[in-house]
């Protein structure tokens, strides 16, 4: 590559300075989830207990709070609060698994929402086998048979002596639960009680449960935005390609972005035409093309292939911290998808906690979510990511009403007795190069995909 003057001294600095940096958020400001999800080890202890497995695989996508005054939920985008409390729930189900008691009577659907409690929802089913092999939790109780995305946590002070956790499908249809002693977790429990009345009376937005309020035309209990209240968002965010500027290609912006997924890139290679840039040396390939689209492959020779779910997920958010733009961008693990000696990690991205969705990325682009990532043992051998930075919107627009009754309205003719298994408002986007628009976006149970609707 060329342009390297100076480009030791500079590293070497910002290696001195990311020291710095990291020593000041241990010691000195409050934990922040990602942050320390990028460095935890195998040998990390949390709180009083040694975790020898992949704590970070569980990572709920959703955090909502139910109130029995008004029968809705509320949810907060996750910021340093609800990572915090995030992390404490993974000790509590921890518990609960390990030493909880288990509830042998069926737990019938309207206990539920019986008291008030946190809800966790994760990106992904968890077995027996995930618990096991890749959190490290041994549960006396729980059976092969089990499994679960939904966590239902109802803290000591509204179910007396105990704290009761019920564990779910998203469908509600698989309801098992336990219950730990309040005087084993007052420290925890006290935390969730006070989550709980801190964010009650919260000026948030509302949301109501499908299955609670026994809309039928839903397969999966979802939560939908509850009537008569405004919503604050803009109505339409734009974009760009990162390093296009004018249609031009800055390579000089590229390639101090690229080095750093090589070990040494100063005795990297370079090709460039019009329509993509190459870098590489005899471990790795990087790529990136006019569409967006970086491309990170490891060619060389994989000694160990074993690759295990919690190990894959370490090496990967590892990984992460060489995307120096990443930062920039909001995006959650949606799925994964796990073969013999090769686990993939897929990535959708966000704009102010709402999904932002690229239709045909497949086609366009050759990847199913706007990043993924793959690894092999614990190395990372591929890195797919669409580098589309969204242009911070100035002007808001006036709040208006988001009502899901009218669309269920205009939908139930078209679909007949067919149900719906998703339903949410996102951004999406039919090019990137127009931008993305706020809508309704509609999963139905016969495998076809996701419809988008106009909000009315």
């Amino acid at each position: 590559m060329s342009r390297r003057i100076g480009k030791t001294l500079v590293l070497s600095i910002l290696v001195l300075t990311s020291i710095y940096q990291i020593a000041m958020l241990w010691f000195d400001y409050p934990s922040d989830r990602n942050f320390f999800l990028s460095i935890i080890d195998t040998e990390t202890s949390f709180g009083d207990s040694n975790i020898n497995g992949s704590y970070e695989l569980f990572y709920p996508s959703k955090l909502a709070t139910f109130y029995q005054t008004n029968g809705n939920y509320i949810f907060k985008n996750f910021d340093n609060q609800t990572n915090n409390m995030a992390d404490s729930m993974f000790e509590i189900v921890k518990q609960a698994l390990e030493t909880g008691e288990s509830s042998s009577g069926f737990v019938a659907m309207k206990e539920l929402w019986s008291g008030q409690h946190i809800m966790l929802e994760m990106p992904f089913v968890i077995n027996k086998k995930v618990l096991e092999e890749n959190m490290k939790i041994n549960s006396i109780w729980f059976k092969d048979s089990m499994a679960f995305d939904r966590v239902y946590i109802y803290p000591g002070e509204f179910t007396d002596d105990y704290m009761k956790l019920v564990f779910a499908d998203k469908s509600l249809e698989k309801r098992f639960s336990c219950q730990i002693l309040v005087s084993n977790i007052k420290q925890l429990n006290d935390m969730v009680l006070g989550y709980i009345k801190e964010n009650h009376g919260l000026d948030e937005i509302r949301y109501i449960s499908t299955k609670q309020r026994e809309i039928n035309r839903f397969a999966n209990d979802i939560l939908l935005p509850a009537s008569s209240q405004s919503f604050d968002l803009t109505q339409t965010i734009y974009g760009e390609r990162y390093f296009y500027g004018d249609n031009k290609r800055d390579m000089d912006s590229l390639e101090n972005y690229v080095d750093y997924f090589f070990l040494n890139p100063e005795i990297a290679w370079s090709t460039a035409n019009k329509d993509e840039v190459r870098y590489g040396d005899l471990e790795v390939v990087v790529s990136y093309n006019k569409d967006g689209l970086l491309t990170y492959s490891f060619i060389d020779e994989i000694e160990n292939r074993e690759t295990d779910l919690g190990s894959a997920y370490k090496a990967a958010l590892k990984f992460m911290e060489k995307d120096t733009i990443l930062n920039q961008t909001e995006f959650d693990l949606v799925n994964y998808n796990q073969t013999d000696d090769e686990v993939t990690f897929y990535f959708d991205y966000g704009y102010r906690g709402v999904p932002i969705l690229f239709n045909n990325l497949e086609g366009d682009l050759g990847i199913s979510h706007p990043m993924e990532i793959s690894v092999t043992g614990n190395t990372v051998i591929s890195y797919k990511r669409l580098l589309w930075k969204t242009e911070e919107v100035l002007i808001q627009g006036d709040p208006f009403e988001i009502l899901y009754q009218r669309l269920l309205d205009r939908i139930v003719p078209e679909i007949g007795e067919e149900k719906i298994e998703d339903m949410y408002i996102a951004y999406y986007s039919e090019n990137i190069d127009d931008g993305a628009y706020l809508k309704w976006v509609v999963r139905l149970s016969d495998g076809k995909g996701l419809v988008d609707y106009e909000l009315e």
